[in-house]
């Protein structure tokens, strides 16, 4: 008979074998041997006597777990039933929150700024924003570098530059100028392009500049606050090819140590002193223009090897060891003896015999 010709018939009846798909449903007390994995759909997990494999649970009540499990066997797992210590690789991410102790720099990946109390040593930080800087002085300690394209600031002090030179002037990359000012604006000194002094050139100017001495106040060279040039106390020596223009402590007379400015053209030579004027000839004086030493008169002397001329405005006389001549015709003036006789002789007329 075939098996839709049965309404229903009655399980004892049945010889042979039933398959799994003519069964609809069947109480499991009645099953008898091993039934496989494959067949059970699910199963009260108070029934399981063995093991189960992790491929075998969909889902299991951690309650009932005993011996250990991988961190390969479990998808998560609730953080108050961990005993014992957690390596940082096994940790994803943490709340912050919850870190008790310290950290050290080396477990920070990044940080907010806002987050840091405390102070931070230069040692700590790789690098950091110059815009966001707010600082009293940096020390030359803490720089350890610096592009100098980015620098803004008012002052250096000068132990903290260390450099060649400061290159100033009309190449490229360089400051046009370095100006000094006065407390009204004004510009006093400049080095560099020399414009606002009034000059379209590069060079230097200064309108207060001392030179020489120890100090300002003793300089040898210098100029006043209103540009005035003075010079004392120094001696000048201006050299262009045979020509020679010098100042030099020299003596005129025994009583008398005078400042001279003289001009050397070889062989000839003079020298002006404040009485005068002092004439060379090869290294010999050949005459002079001078006050007499003696007091409010002037004096003109000629010397040669033959003879000497003076007048003498002291003594209102006129000396001339060669004699005297007019017209081509020599005279003397002098007093001359001859015999027991005195004869008084001007240019070269007796005026009178004692």
């Amino acid at each position: 008979m075939s098996f839709y010709n049965i309404g229903r018939v009655s399980a004892t009846s049945i010889v042979g074998l039933i398959v799994a798909a003519q069964i609809g449903s069947v109480n499991a007390t009645s099953i008898v041997g091993a039934i496989q994995a494959g067949q059970i759909t699910s199963v009260t997990a108070g029934q399981i006597t063995g093991t189960l494999t992790a491929s075998q649970i969909q889902s299991i009540t951690a309650g009932q777990i005993t011996g250990q499990l991988t961190s390969g066997q479990i998808a998560s797992v609730n953080a108050s039933t961990i005993v014992g210590q957690i390596a940082a690789t096994q940790i994803s991410t943490v709340n912050a929150s919850a870190i008790q102790g310290t950290i050290s720099a080396g477990q920070i990946a990044s940080i907010s700024a806002g987050q840091i109390t405390g102070t931070l040593a230069y040692t700590q930080i790789g690098t950091i924003n110059a815009a966001t800087i707010t600082i009293g002085q940096l020390q030359d300690s803490q720089i350890a570098g610096m592009n100098g394209a980015k620098l803004s600031i008012g002052s250096v002090a000068s132990d903290k530059f260390n450099g060649y030179s400061i290159d100033v002037g009309g190449l490229g990359n360089m400051p046009g100028r370095i100006r000094v000012f006065s407390n009204t604006g004004a510009v006093v000194a400049q080095m560099g392009y020399l414009g606002e002094v009034g000059a379209g050139a590069y060079g230097g100017w200064f309108q207060v500049f001392g030179a020489g001495g120890t100090a300002y106040s003793n300089a040898n060279i210098y100029t006043d606050t209103s540009g005035n040039l003075f010079v004392k106390n120094a001696n000048i020596d201006i050299l262009n090819g045979s020509f020679h223009l010098y100042t030099s402590q020299q003596t005129f007379d025994p009583s008398t140590s005078l400042m001279a400015l003289r001009s050397d053209a070889s062989p000839d030579s003079c020298s002006f002193i404040a009485r005068g004027l002092v004439f060379y000839y090869g290294g010999s004086k050949i005459g002079s223009l001078v006050r007499s030493p003696g007091g409010a008169w002037l004096e003109l002397e000629c010397s040669n090897s033959g003879g000497y001329v003076l007048i003498s405005g002291q003594t209102g006389t006129v000396r001339a060891d060669g004699g005297f001549s007019t017209a081509g015709l020599q005279g003397v003036t002098g007093t001359f003896v001859a015999g027991s006789q005195t004869i008084h002789v001007t240019r070269g007329i007796i005026t009178g015999i004692g």
